[in-house]
């Protein structure tokens, strides 16, 4: 199934068949490797991160690896704690709604650093595996 959901990705039907690709494919635990590749090609890893106002804990840090060190990356992170405080969490990494308590009182430093993780999206050199699961 997935070579044909690969196949037609790329041929005339892109649109359509990017998002059935996306959707059943990309974020399955066992396409790990695709995954990595992909983020490869949309994200590469680069070298140091600075200049962050929301997830200041990445910065100056010149040698670690980061595939979105950048302002959008920063901002999404605090929209999604916004989000979150409304007692949700929807990624589409996790395919599913998660219901969660009072983020703002419980443990609001550790929410924040799960955002910056998933927005600024430090690079594993091991595993594509999420470093927060």
């Amino acid at each position: 199934m997935i070579f044909l959901l690969w196949s037609q990705t790329f041929s005339t039907g892109f649109t359509q068949s990017w998002q059935e690709f996306d959707a059943h494919c990309r974020y399955q635990p066992s396409e790990l490797p695709l995954i990595s590749c992909l983020d490869d090609v949309d994200e590469p890893c680069e070298l140091g991160c600075s200049g962050l106002s929301y997830c200041t804990n990445f910065n100056d840090r010149p040698t670690e690896l980061y595939r979105s060190c950048n302002r959008r990356a920063d901002a999404a992170a605090r929209n999604d704690i916004m989000l979150w405080r409304n007692g949700t969490i929807n990624h589409r990494m996790l395919l599913m709604n998660i219901p969660v308590l009072d983020i703002g009182r419980c443990e609001p430093q550790l929410w924040k650093a799960i955002a910056c993780m998933l927005q600024v999206k430090p690079c594993n050199t091991r595993t594509y595996t999420n470093p927060i699961c």
